[in-house]
Protein backbone atom coordinates (compact mmCIF):
# COMPACT_ATOMS: atom_id res chain seq x y z
CA UNK A 1 0.00 0.00 0.00
CA UNK A 2 1.63 3.53 -1.16
CA UNK A 3 1.74 5.76 1.37
CA UNK A 4 -0.22 9.47 -0.41
CA UNK A 5 2.05 12.51 0.98
CA UNK A 6 0.96 15.92 0.53
CA UNK A 7 3.73 18.04 -1.67
CA UNK A 8 5.31 20.84 -0.52
CA UNK A 9 4.91 24.45 -1.24
CA UNK A 10 8.19 24.28 -3.19
CA UNK A 11 6.76 21.20 -5.35
CA UNK A 12 3.58 22.52 -5.51
CA UNK A 13 4.43 26.17 -7.23
CA UNK A 14 6.76 24.36 -9.11
CA UNK A 15 4.55 22.28 -11.01
CA UNK A 16 2.27 25.84 -11.50
CA UNK A 17 5.32 27.57 -12.76
CA UNK A 18 6.05 24.41 -14.98
CA UNK A 19 2.73 24.77 -16.88
CA UNK A 20 2.47 28.80 -17.25
CA UNK A 21 3.34 29.86 -20.94
CA UNK A 22 6.04 32.40 -20.51
CA UNK A 23 6.28 35.19 -22.46
CA UNK A 24 9.95 36.61 -23.87
CA UNK A 25 8.84 40.26 -23.48
CA UNK A 26 8.01 42.94 -20.32
CA UNK A 27 4.51 42.86 -20.28
CA UNK A 28 3.01 46.49 -18.89
CA UNK A 29 -0.26 45.36 -16.62
CA UNK A 30 -2.62 47.94 -15.71
CA UNK A 31 -4.81 47.63 -12.06
CA UNK A 32 -8.30 47.89 -13.36
CA UNK A 33 -9.48 49.52 -9.94
CA UNK A 34 -7.17 52.32 -9.58
CA UNK A 35 -5.63 52.57 -12.87
CA UNK A 36 -2.15 52.27 -11.73
CA UNK A 37 0.08 50.36 -14.23
CA UNK A 38 3.96 48.55 -13.91
CA UNK A 39 5.77 46.07 -16.34
CA UNK A 40 6.37 42.64 -15.28
CA UNK A 41 8.89 40.13 -16.47
CA UNK A 42 7.64 37.26 -18.64
CA UNK A 43 7.18 34.71 -15.81
CA UNK A 44 5.61 37.47 -13.26
CA UNK A 45 3.11 38.42 -16.58
CA UNK A 46 2.21 34.72 -17.43
CA UNK A 47 1.66 34.09 -13.19
CA UNK A 48 -0.76 37.25 -13.11
CA UNK A 49 -2.73 35.90 -15.71
CA UNK A 50 -2.93 32.38 -13.56
CA UNK A 51 -3.88 33.99 -10.65
CA UNK A 52 -6.35 36.47 -12.46
CA UNK A 53 -7.96 33.52 -14.25
CA UNK A 54 -7.94 31.30 -11.18
CA UNK A 55 -9.75 34.31 -9.19
CA UNK A 56 -12.05 34.28 -12.48
CA UNK A 57 -13.21 30.74 -12.12
CA UNK A 58 -13.95 30.69 -8.14
CA UNK A 59 -15.69 33.64 -8.02
CA UNK A 60 -18.00 32.35 -11.15
CA UNK A 61 -18.22 29.00 -8.90
CA UNK A 62 -19.44 30.59 -5.81
CA UNK A 63 -22.35 29.44 -4.56
CA UNK A 64 -25.36 31.70 -3.06
CA UNK A 65 -23.51 31.43 0.68
CA UNK A 66 -20.46 32.70 -1.31
CA UNK A 67 -19.25 29.12 -0.35
CA UNK A 68 -16.59 27.45 -3.16
CA UNK A 69 -17.55 23.82 -4.42
CA UNK A 70 -15.53 21.34 -3.14
CA UNK A 71 -14.02 20.25 -6.77
CA UNK A 72 -12.34 23.98 -6.88
CA UNK A 73 -10.01 23.01 -3.96
CA UNK A 74 -7.28 22.29 -6.29
CA UNK A 75 -7.55 25.95 -7.92
CA UNK A 76 -7.95 27.26 -4.58
CA UNK A 77 -4.95 25.54 -3.31
CA UNK A 78 -2.85 26.60 -6.40
CA UNK A 79 -4.49 30.14 -6.47
CA UNK A 80 -2.96 30.99 -3.05
CA UNK A 81 0.18 29.47 -3.74
CA UNK A 82 0.67 31.35 -6.71
CA UNK A 83 -0.40 34.70 -4.99
CA UNK A 84 1.96 33.84 -2.25
CA UNK A 85 4.90 33.51 -4.66
CA UNK A 86 4.13 36.64 -6.90
CA UNK A 87 3.95 38.46 -3.31
CA UNK A 88 7.46 37.02 -2.26
CA UNK A 89 9.57 37.49 -5.95
CA UNK A 90 7.34 40.72 -6.52
CA UNK A 91 6.25 42.70 -3.73
CA UNK A 92 5.54 46.17 -5.04
CA UNK A 93 3.98 44.65 -7.97
CA UNK A 94 2.06 42.77 -6.20
CA UNK A 95 0.83 45.89 -3.85
CA UNK A 96 0.18 47.66 -6.87
CA UNK A 97 -2.01 44.96 -8.80
CA UNK A 98 -3.32 42.28 -6.65
CA UNK A 99 -3.49 43.61 -3.06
Amino acid sequence: MEIKTEKTYEERIQIIIDALEVGISKERITNPFSGESTELEPLAAALYDFIKGAELTMNSALSDDYTLPDALEPIRQDFEDALAYFSEHWPKEYMLLLD
